[in-house]
């Protein structure tokens, strides 16, 4: 499965995980099969993964995993990669936010 992300900015090592685990659960979730080879504007989003993520590789970030381990809910929003808490909508800390 190919997923092409489009005007992204410049993606830090750890909000490109907490985006290919989006992704990966989101579509794992829905019985699509991976490997899921995820890209901006064509590049590679990890050059570790051009080959694909799955599953084991964001299990970290599992929406099954145990509470201890969760990040909350995070999006994009105007480009810009944001936590979600309660109703308030912040910016992650680093350039993607």
């Amino acid at each position: 499965m190919r997923v092409d992300l489009t005007g992204l900015p410049r993606i830090e090592p750890d909000a490109a995980k907490l985006i290919a685990g989006q992704v990966v659960w989101t579509l794992a979730g829905a019985d699509v099969q991976g490997p899921y080879v995820i890209t901006v504007d064509g590049t590679p989003l990890d050059n570790r993964h051009t080959a694909g993520w799955n599953p084991n590789d964001v299990a970290a970030i599992s929406p099954n995993a145990s509470s201890d381990l969760a990040v909350g809910l995070h999006g994009v929003l105007d480009g810009r990669f944001v936590k979600v808490a309660g109703a308030q909508v912040t910016p992650v800390a680093g350039p993607s936010g």
